[in-house]
């Protein structure tokens, strides 16, 4: 029996699972496995398998029916995970990827929040220094430490951001994002669009936060349409609306919070006609924006028949906004109270730290205000 520890299996399935079928031509067979990263193989005769590491919530290691029907044989499996392998490599049954995906999206959202911090520490770190160059009494270790951290997250998000990619390419069905736009929308190359904005055959705009008033985006792009200018694509963080030079049409566009983006929610709205804009980063609590053309004599196409979850939505968005403005507020009442009545008096870091915490209590506010007027908007109108 040989055992073999890989910690961070997890992090690259797809390369674990190669792993695994290399290790099975060279004779050793998986018998065993624990999530925390230990295989057990047995030695035996040399094959050429291939493995499949499938994450199931609660399976207990059962494989379903239409996997065993189709050649798959379970090797090892635990509470939630199970591994399979099969010798026919053009097996017509193969198990979905689609809960690592949803794996990597939401540990690649961690990572974001985790590297924004870090960010912040290093950003903090430096206006403190500021305040040591006058004493020549530099604290390096206040620099260095944070931007060490931020280095490490980037590069584990780098690391999830390609296994994502690498597990959509293995899910033929599933929808494959650039980041946050299906792949498929990118008609034109960056050259040809380049091209296009400088003869103004191409348009952008940019409304400042209008997911705080999703309805008003909403009219615009359809306005656009209307004007003979079809809406294109998005900019890959959601701020930047693309719009060509078209012949006028009457177009839907909207913006549907879901409480999970799943690839069954996709599909199944594409099957009704509507075409993905766009995905938020986070499929938890995130949103989508579709759009579907039609003509005059067609009803307005809605992807609901009321407006109850966009009003939750709001009503959960305007909590979300106002908590966080609250907060920021009382912080920096109380550090402008502190730094007028300490003995240390106004040093540049209490300066740089009251005017970030002045910046970011303006902007919490003007997103409340959007926030709160799209929420008045929608109990009008389901009133």
């Amino acid at each position: 029996m040989t055992v073999k520890f890989m910690p961070f299996w997890f992090a690259d399935v797809v390369k674990s699972e190669e792993k695994l079928s290399r290790l099975a031509s060279e004779g050793l067979m998986l018998t065993g496995f624990k999530p925390y990263g230990l295989f057990t193989f047995e030695h035996g005769e040399a094959e050429q398998v291939k493995y499949r590491i499938v994450r199931e919530k609660k399976c207990e290691g059962r494989v379903p029916k239409r996997l065993t029907e189709n050649g798959w044989v379970k090797c090892a499996d635990s509470k939630h995970y199970y591994i399979i392998k099969n010798a026919d490599k053009e097996t017509d049954a193969e198990p979905s990827y689609k809960s690592w995906v949803t794996l990597y999206r939401t540990l690649q959202t961690v990572m974001f929040f985790i590297i924004c911090f870090v960010v912040g520490m290093f950003i903090g770190a430096g206006a403190a220094t500021l305040e040591d160059i006058a004493t020549k009494k530099i604290r390096w270790q206040a620099l260095i430490v944070p931007f060490v951290l931020s280095v490490i997250f980037i590069l584990i998000w780098r690391k999830l951001h390609k296994s994502n990619k690498k597990v959509l390419e293995k899910n033929p069905d599933a929808v494959k994002f650039a980041f946050t736009i299906p792949e498929e929308n990118f008609i034109y190359t960056k050259e040809q669009e380049k091209a296009m904005l400088k003869s103004k055959e191409m348009i952008k705009k940019s409304p400042f936060f209008w997911v705080a008033a999703p309805d008003k985006a909403e009219a615009m792009v359809e306005k656009m349409a209307a004007e003979g200018w079809k809406f294109y694509r998005f900019d890959k963080l959601g701020q930047d609306f693309y719009f060509i030079k078209s012949e006028p049409c009457k177009l839907r566009f909207v913006v549907d919070f879901q409480s999970e983006i799943s690839e069954e929610y996709i599909a199944l709205t594409k099957e009704n006609g509507w075409k993905l804009e766009f995905a938020s980063v986070t499929k938890k609590d995130g949103y989508c924006i579709w759009s579907k053309e039609y003509t005059d004599d067609e009803d307005i196409p809605e992807l609901y028949s009321d407006n109850e979850s966009a009003l939750n939505h709001a009503k959960d968005y305007l909590k979300k906004m106002i908590i966080p403005l609250t907060v920021d507020v009382i912080l920096s009442v109380l550090l402008i109270i502190w730094c007028f009545t300490d003995d240390l008096g106004m040093t540049p870091f209490k300066i740089v730290f009251i005017i970030f915490m002045a910046v970011i209590a303006l902007e919490y506010g003007f997103f409340a205000i959007k926030s709160l007027g799209y929420y008045l908007r929608l109990r009008k109108k389901n009133d």
